[in-house]
């Protein structure tokens, strides 16, 4: 699939003009790099919550009824609230889903949440979400421990290896493959 070229989201139009051009998905990768870097989280499994601690977000578990979702309180401070039904896979997935939402100029201005992982094919910020998504996944699995130690050419055994050194489900161990591959697949 050819890279997007037209955004219509205002927050991500806010912040491709933030970055001077620059491809969101590129943004979003090096926003998840420097969140790596900075709490020191340079081998898989990538702990998200450590990350969350390390930038002082509150983070809470609790049985909620959507997956997850983070917003500033008026005082500032950042909250995560993680629903702790959910598998300990998709919670990891939504703790780096939720930590890319800051990468967005005023995103402390937005009020939503994520209700589910299938988002509304009309939903207002699926554009937002999906490159939430796309940062979460190069959170967990950054090219730089993921592109040379696991490919699609391994077809399923790699995926479910990445699936289980990076603590992610399969779906996501194999859509991060896939976008890493430069051949098709």
């Amino acid at each position: 699939m050819p890279p997007r070229t037209e955004w219509y989201e205002p927050l991500v139009q806010r912040l491709i003009e933030t970055h001077a051009g620059q491809r969101p998905e590129s943004i979003m990768e090096a926003y998840a790099d420097e969140l790596r870097a900075a709490a020191k989280q340079t081998s898989l499994p990538i702990r998200p919550h450590l990350i969350a601690s390390f930038r002082g977000i509150k983070r809470r578990q609790a049985a909620y009824d959507f997956a997850g979702r983070i917003y500033a309180e008026p005082s500032g401070q950042l909250v995560m609230d993680i629903n702790d039904l959910d598998s300990d896979e998709r919670q990891h997935f939504t703790e780096a889903h939720e930590l890319m939402h800051p990468a967005f100029p005023d995103f402390e201005l937005e009020h939503r949440y994520r209700l589910d992982a299938t988002m509304d094919r009309h939903a207002e910020n699926r554009e937002e979400e999906y490159l939430c998504d796309y940062g979460a996944a190069a959170l967990l699995m950054p090219t730089e421990l993921v592109a040379d130690r696991y490919s699609v050419r391994g077809g399923l055994a790699d995926v479910e290896r990445l699936s289980d050194d990076a603590e992610v489900s399969i779906e996501a161990a194999a859509n991060r493959l896939v976008a890493l591959a430069d051949e098709p697949s």
